[in-house]
């Protein structure tokens, strides 16, 4: 039997109750860790079903990946190695092997014992979102890591039992261990870590109009005079002083993100790319910031947005994201800088690397900006440079306008 599943668009409250604090701790990640799964081992390739063929096994990036496995995610598909599951990614049966071979976008439902004709081995340290992790009988996507020690991952699987639906937690150090990292064959690198509304890697433009609409162009031909080919307005009820963008669960599309006036940060999730209001869920994701004092950036290169803040001595105090999009997803802190101002704070990738520099404008107009060596990390700068003259604190933005990461 097959299920079809009609996309839909969902507008979700939810509340956090933990508070966050620029001085205090965090809520666990949302998905916290669970009991290890009990899970069906499965039979004979020949005994399971086959559903979709397709012509070949697809190119897809990382960033599809994560959005690719979230649809099941949403549809709560059932788990049963006797049925397929149809949506706009194609018919795949809905056990866990099958889920990896739509999430990879296989040209058949694979098995785990025939996944390494697709994949190979990796070290453990190497692991990205949109790899896996494989044992003989089970197989999960890593999505990222749930602790700032890097030994207990966040994954998305099709467990079981029969009827369970599809879910994304953390697994115990002790039981990942079990598991064989592997890298699809066809994987592809993102053009960069979220810089773009589309998911293209292109910045685009958004300005907030006089009625408080968020009015975006998008970008359709990179660094170049007037690159805009469309427009749409995707959002409402915003000021021009309390506007944020930032990929927070790492699928190269930005989240759009406010500070309400009690100091909550809530942010809405990208479900549709550029597009008029393609917003599909809200969270709140922090407590105890000022809109004038909030900044977003992937410190860490895992294509999460950190949620950063300027304390009142100048220490500049960030927070981990270590479980994308959900409420209060911040699983670690670090003071990574000292002697800035919160109106002289910027974060860039200037090299490409995907793990974002700190910025500021000196008094003369130079600006300068540090390294970022060490990822995540108290004080992760080891080198400094000039890169610009000229420009004044409140005067200066950064965004890849080419996609070249």
């Amino acid at each position: 039997m097959q299920t079809t599943t009609t996309a839909k668009l969902r507008l979700l409250l939810i509340t956090a109750s933990a508070a966050l604090t620029l001085g205090a701790g965090f809520a666990a990640p949302a998905s916290a860790a669970a009991p290890e799964p009990s899970k069906t081992p499965e039979p004979k390739a020949s005994l399971l079903f086959d559903c979709g063929r397709y012509g070949d096994n697809r190119t897809t990036t990382r960033g599809e990946t994560l959005t690719r496995s979230r649809t099941w995610i949403d549809e709560r598909v059932p788990y049963s190695q006797a049925a397929c599951h149809d949506n706009k990614y194609g018919s795949y049966r809905t056990d866990c092997s099958g889920y990896l071979s739509m999430v990879w976008g296989l040209k058949s439902s694979y098995t785990t014992a025939t996944l390494d004709q697709v994949s190979y081995a990796i070290n453990r340290a190497d692991l990205r979102p949109g790899d896996a992790l494989l044992r003989p009988g089970h197989v999960a996507l890593f999505i990222g890591w749930a602790d700032a020690a890097r030994t207990k991952p966040l994954v998305r699987e099709q467990a079981g039992p029969d009827g369970s639906p599809t879910i994304e937690r953390s697994w115990t150090q002790s039981y990942a261990a079990t598991y064989t990292p592997m890298r699809y064959n066809r994987i592809a690198e993102d053009a960069t870590g979220g810089s773009s509304l589309s998911g293209d890697g292109k910045a685009d433009i958004a300005a907030v109009l006089p009625s408080g609409e968020v009015k975006a162009w998008r970008n359709g031909a990179g660094f170049a005079a007037m690159p805009w080919d469309a427009d749409a307005i995707v959002g409402t009820g915003f000021s021009k002083d309390n506007l944020h963008f930032a990929d927070l669960d790492g699928d190269g599309d930005k989240e759009i993100i406010a500070v309400t006036d009690n100091g909550e940060v809530k942010a809405w999730r990208n479900g549709a790319g550029f597009a008029a209001m393609p917003w599909d869920a809200d969270v709140i994701i922090g407590t105890g910031f000022a809109k004038d004092n909030v900044h977003f950036a992937d410190l860490d290169g895992d294509r999460k947005a950190e949620i950063i803040t300027v304390l009142p001595n100048g220490e500049v105090k960030a927070w981990r994201n270590g479980a994308g999009f959900a409420a209060m997803p911040w699983n670690a802190d670090a003071i990574i800088a000292t002697g800035f101002t919160k109106n002289n704070l910027h974060f860039a990738d200037l090299d490409g690397d995907r793990k974002a520099e700190i910025i500021t404008v000196q008094a003369n107009g130079e600006v300068k900006a540090w390294h970022n060596g060490a990822g995540f990390a108290a004080m992760p700068w080891n080198a400094d440079a000039i890169i610009a003259t000229g420009f004044t604190n409140e005067n200066v933005h950064f965004a890849d306008l080419d996609g070249d990461g």
